[in-house]
Parts: C-alpha cells; sequence; structure tokens
C-alpha cells in the first residue's frame, strides 16, 4: 500500500503556441486560453460550435478535416497536414494562421489537435471596453501584464485598472 503526494501547477501560457482540439467531424472540444486571441471568443463560447464557422473560407476546412479522417495515426502524429486559414475574428479583421495538425486521441478514438501559428507575425494584445467600462474581452497576454488571471480580468471595469485622478474619467456615470 503506497500514498503519493504531488503538487500540480498550471504550465505557464505560451503566445506561440495555440490549440484547440477537435472531433473527426469538426466540432470544437476545447481550446487553450491563448486560442481566444485568433477568434474574439473565449473558450467556453467555441466548445460545441464547428470549427468551420471560425473560419472565413469553410471548404478549405472541410477539405483539411477529410484529409485528416483519411490519414494514417503514423502521419497524424508526425504533423504532415499543414493548412493556411484565415480565422473570422468577432473584434479585428481575419487573422491568416498556419494549422498544424496532430493526434490527440488514439487510432480508433481520434481527436485533432489544431496547432495555429499566426503569419503575420502579430502578437499585440487586445482589450476591449463596453460602454458602460466593463471589459467584455481580453487575450490572456493583456491580463497577465497587468497582473490578473484572465477569468478575473474580463469581470474588471476599466475604472478599477486606472490610478485616480484618471479612474473618475472612466467611471461608469461618465461614460
Amino acid at each position: 500500500d503506497c500514498i503519493f503526494l504531488g503538487l500540480l501547477r498550471p504550465a505557464p501560457l505560451d503566445s506561440r503556441n495555440l490549440r484547440a482540439w477537435v472531433a473527426p467531424n469538426g466540432v470544437v472540444l476545447c481550446t487553450d486560453p491563448q486560442f481566444s486571441a485568433l477568434t474574439g471568443l473565449q473558450g467556453e463560447d467555441m466548445v460545441g460550435k464547428p470549427f468551420q464557422t471560425f473560419c472565413t473560407d469553410m471548404a478549405v476546412v472541410e477539405t483539411m478535416l477529410e484529409q485528416c479522417r483519411e490519414a494514417s495515426f503514423e502521419a497524424l502524429v508526425a504533423g504532415t497536414i499543414v493548412h493556411q486559414l484565415s480565422l473570422a475574428h468577432r473584434y479585428v479583421p481575419p487573422v491568416p494562421v498556419e494549422i498544424k495538425v496532430t493526434q490527440g486521441g488514439t487510432d480508433s478514438q481520434r481527436i485533432f489537435v489544431l496547432n495555429a501559428h499566426r503569419t503575420d507575425d502579430n502578437t499585440d494584445g487586445l482589450m476591449v471596453v463596453d460602454t458602460k467600462g466593463g471589459i467584455s474581452f481580453a487575450t490572456w497576454d493583456v491580463a497577465a501584464m497587468l497582473g490578473y488571471p484572465l477569468k478575473r480580468f474580463v469581470k474588471l471595469k476599466l475604472d478599477q485598472l486606472l490610478p485616480p485622478p484618471f479612474a473618475s474619467l472612466h467611471a461608469t456615470k461618465h461614460l
């Protein structure tokens, strides 16, 4: 009889590692927090939706998924399937990406891992504020730069981030 103790820490986020896990039929199973920078949607808003709806050219995505379904397990593990796509973003123009597909499951139970890399080399963070001063969307790197976890950051108001006297200029009653 043994007892094992362990300590789990979240892996540090990396702006170059943008992944989405997709079922063979194209339904998004989950995403990295960083992947939302490519679509303008939080991860929980993408889960359960077809990946094709996040792309500007659905035919290219259908071709990529068909190629993934027909590929051998070894080809998926090696990451030989690569496609250029443009992802529709909620707040900015479409984002050009290169998608490298790898295997995330077993040969009998396939899950495709879409490893995305921006081809325009833009790594700018984004924060979107609504008309009442509430933060409605932010990328994880902006939240981290200001010292907040992303889930807590998107619940803040703009005036909570600013020092006086600037905070009073951006308070809800003045917007």
